[in-house]
């Protein structure tokens, strides 16, 4: 199950900071993002009850339960199917269009397809 764009911001800041106290991770919210308290808690037990972050007691330590890459993989899996007919090259495709790579991030690209072709 894809997390809401709210609960990606419990996530994200758990990922990045790990597990922590729910008060720590409000305080935070509260300055960065201007939500109240009692929005966060919200937000992260909506998370708990979808088996995104699990919560343990006394003190209300929340713990991610998930991998950043597999909502990442499940994410961008769910977007070739909606919106790329569920086609990686055109996935990518439209991700190449329209951008500026550096020269060493060309070279990279060419690695990957290289390498891709000498596992067929």
């Amino acid at each position: 199950m894809l997390p809401s764009e709210a609960e990606l911001k419990i996530l994200s800041f758990l990922w990045k900071h790990g597990s922590c106290k729910a008060i720590i991770i409000a305080n935070s919210f509260l300055d960065e993002f201007g939500w109240a308290k009692n929005t966060t808690y919200t937000i992260i037990k909506r998370a708990v009850k979808k088996g995104l972050v699990m919560r343990t007691d006394p003190d209300f330590i929340c713990t991610p339960l998930v991998e950043q890459k597999d909502i990442q993989i499940n994410s961008i899996d769910g977007i070739r199917k909606i919106f790329f007919d569920d086609s990686n090259f055109e996935l990518i495709k439209s991700l190449i269009n329209d951008t500026k790579f550096s020269s060493e991030e060309i070279n990279e690209l060419y690695s990957l397809i290289e390498k891709e072709k000498r596992s067929e």
